[in-house]
């Protein structure tokens, strides 16, 4: 059940993981899948699932319907659910229109980085109003 998040617990060796697939997919978007479980406003990410972008674009990314469907398959089987969606940009670590357009109807967590560079900022769109979230590292 998605509610609003104020911290996501990420290891470091996974949080590596996406900044590798950002590196490997530019100048492309490089998605990703964050499961894992929500206890009270804290997400903590236990599986980075790393996507295709099925639009091979600089400014926008969608992943195959049908590997989603297996990801929340997975999760629901695992007791998880889906905590969060990571993405690249080739600019700041900020959501697009396009991003705000899609994080109203997925209301996880989502991580940005920025790329080339590395920067990145988490944010989640909840009720209209859109928050940063800390990402906790571990």
């Amino acid at each position: 059940m998605i509610r609003r998040i104020a911290k996501l617990i990420l290891r470091e060796i996974d949080f590596n993981l996406l900044k590798s697939h950002a590196e490997k997919i530019y100048p492309l978007e490089a998605p990703a899948i964050l499961v894992g479980k929500i206890m009270a406003n804290i997400a903590s990410v236990d599986e980075v699932i790393l996507t295709k972008n099925n639009d091979e674009s600089q400014i926008s990314f969608t992943i195959d319907s049908t590997e989603l469907l297996e990801i929340y398959k997975k999760a629901n089987r695992e007791n998880k659910e889906i905590v969060g969606i990571f993405h690249s940009h080739p600019a700041p670590p900020k959501p697009s229109r396009l991003d705000m357009k899609f994080m109203s109807s997925n209301p996880f967590v989502w991580i940005i980085m920025s790329m080339p560079g590395g920067d990145f900022e988490a944010y989640q769109l909840w009720h209209d109003i859109l928050h940063k979230v800390n990402i906790i590292f571990n």
